[in-house]
């Protein structure tokens, strides 16, 4: 992730705070007119700043996402002015409109250097692969959808006489809001991922096909090897933060980011039974070290000297997802496998009464401040001691972990990757894929457990895969469930080893 600034061909984009009340740093887009000469010709583009402080708990590489999206957008309406006569005599005037969002979105995937090396546009973008391409268009999509409600009627890039006259820029104005109304999205003018090939600003119409990407979870057969022998290092030892973080993902349905906001009190073990309750980062309530109720980012401030982790800009940054029910109590829930909440118990009481006040004690010791954060840094390979635990730890401890199953099992499985389903990600499919098998139908308990803000969000997680709708079809009225005593003689097995391990 850049830290100082990006200069593009029409744009520049720049981290910096909003003002001196805050260390909390955004992307800034500042848009340069062709013929500028000169800093004070830039034009800031307040509208994304606000959309962004908006969505402030988002991390900054998906900030960063939008200012590049929109910044390319500009590059691509500014280059392709000269060319809008060519447009015009080529399509109806109607259609010339359509014509540049498709050919902007093509650009984006397929790159705009032809292949005798010519480039009509003078912008030289590089082919990009399908995902990231998806992953551009959906921010400047998101962006344009939120100004459209928000912008008051104002052009995007706010009052500018010199761009309000570019024909391309209000094209593609004009253009998306006909596509908003119309419900069509600009990955429509993608070509289906098979068929992605090379197009130029020239070319023909590709195929307009519509595509779903599939949604892939953790091997089920693979979940108990993970969270019992994954995070075991060659010294024997167990590597404790990234072991009960799984078990938060996968028995608990947690986003990645989820367990790396958790405080110590979090987590209650009144009873016998454990209970992981989820808080909005900033504005949920807390009672601070001197028992007056606060923010949890006044507090964090107050006493703590930091930031809210989605609100940084560094390694230890770490989003925040729309969480339903995120400003009361947000409650863990456990699958409902005989014996795992007895088990998860175990895994995090060991990390709260012994595991991270050890970690703590070494921390303190080297003069370094304390903090509130659940999940540490254990300090190996000269890293901090004690530190919140980051997300680019938890997925390189992931990805070790699915590397040690795999040379244990020998199974094509176990590839580390999205498509595989192997990634920490991959562990909230299999507990939102195992709650649509034990409550079909029920969308409103799976809605619930999964924090859900939208009923159809589930929608992605829980779709049953091509071999699954065969069974289902070929069953003649037979249960396709599995019976979950498997999973809890699994379970039981898994912990006779682990008994003997300790």
């Amino acid at each position: 992730m850049l830290k100082k600034g990006e200069r593009c061909h029409h744009h520049l984009i720049i981290w910096q705070a909003r003002d001196s009340t805050t260390s909390r740093r955004y992307p800034t887009l500042h848009l340069r007119p062709k013929y500028a000469a000169g800093p004070a010709h830039l034009i800031f583009v307040e509208s994304l700043q606000f959309y962004l402080e908006e969505h402030s708990t988002f991390s900054g590489q998906w900030m960063l996402q939008h200012a590049r999206g929109m910044g390319a957008l500009f590059d691509y309406a500014i280059q392709v002015e000269e060319l809008s006569e060519e447009f015009r005599a080529r399509f109806t005037d109607g259609d010339v409109r359509q014509a540049l969002l498709r050919n902007y979105a093509l650009a984006t995937l397929n790159g705009t250097i032809q292949d005798n090396g010519v480039d009509s546009t003078g912008l030289y973008w590089h082919p990009k692969s399908f995902d990231a391409a998806k992953t551009q268009l959906n921010a400047v999509e998101r962006f344009l959808t939120w100004h459209s409600v928000h912008g008051g009627g104002r052009s995007w890039w706010g009052d500018s006489d010199e761009m309000d006259r570019l024909h391309t820029l209000s094209h593609v104005k004009r253009a998306y809001g006909t596509n908003v109304k119309r419900n069509v999205s600009l990955l429509f003018h993608l070509p289906p991922r098979k068929q992605a090939r090379q197009r130029r600003l020239t070319g023909g119409y590709p195929t307009l096909n519509r595509t779903e990407g599939s949604v892939f979870r953790f091997p089920e057969k693979f979940v108990w090897p993970l969270l019992f022998e994954g995070f075991r290092l060659r010294s024997g030892e167990i590597d404790e933060t990234p072991e009960a973080i799984a078990h938060l993902i996968l028995m608990g349905g947690l986003r990645k980011s989820e367990p790396l906001n958790l405080w110590v009190h979090d987590v209650d073990f009144s009873g016998s039974r454990v209970s992981v309750s989820l808080h909005h980062p900033r504005d949920a309530m807390v009672t601070g070290p001197d028992g007056a109720r606060r923010t949890r980012i006044e507090t964090l401030k107050e006493f703590y000297r930091t930031d809210g982790r989605p609100y940084r800009s560094d390694r230890l940054s770490a989003g925040w997802k729309g969480v339903k029910g995120d400003m009361t109590n947000a409650v863990v829930h456990w699958l409902p496998i005989e014996g795992i909440e007895d088990h998860v118990r175990g895994v995090l009481f060991r990390y709260v009464h012994q595991i991270r006040p050890a970690i703590m004690c070494l921390r303190r010791h080297t003069g370094l401040p304390d903090h509130p954060f659940l999940f540490v840094n254990r300090g190996r390979a000269g890293s901090e001691i004690g530190a919140p635990y980051s997300a680019a730890a938890l997925t390189a401890a992931w990805e070790r972990a699915v590397g040690r199953l795999r040379r244990s099992y020998d199974h094509p499985q176990l590839e580390y990757g999205k498509r595989y389903g192997t990634t920490p990600h991959g562990g909230r499919h299999f507990y939102g894929y195992y709650l649509r098998k034990l409550f079909p139908g029920n969308t409103e308990l799976i809605q619930h457990c999964m924090h859900h803000l939208s009923p159809f969000s589930q929608l992605a997680y829980t779709q049953p895969t091509p071999d699954e709708i065969h069974e289902m079809m070929v069953a003649n009225g037979g249960s396709v469930i599995p019976e979950l005593r498997t999973l809890s003689d699994a379970l039981r097995a898994q912990r006779h080893r682990r008994g003997k391990w300790r």
